[in-house]
């Protein structure tokens, strides 16, 4: 066996780990950083939804819905990212 080797075997010698940004470590610890949150998704599933009462649209039906689910997807989008 190679004397310069000896330190690669011996599993008792502590190497230097790599750190990234994103980890750092210690005898006890693991910190993570994770990158911001972001928004991805905010939609409302029509499939799962419902209108209850659309008495006074009168023939608007239609336009009314889209413009209230419009709305609704806008709020939900805002209140996810005030958060």
């Amino acid at each position: 066996m190679d004397s310069d080797n000896d330190s690669v075997l011996d599993p008792d010698v502590n190497e230097p780990e790599e750190e990234s940004p994103d980890f750092a470590t210690d005898e006890e610890n693991l910190v993570v950083n994770m990158p911001e949150p972001e928004l991805c998704v905010f939609k409302i599933d029509h499939e799962k939804s419902k209108v209850y009462n659309t008495e006074y649209a009168f023939t608007e039906e239609a336009t009314l819905v889209q413009d209230a689910y419009k709305q609704a997807e806008k709020q939900i989008q805002q209140s996810a990212l005030d958060m």
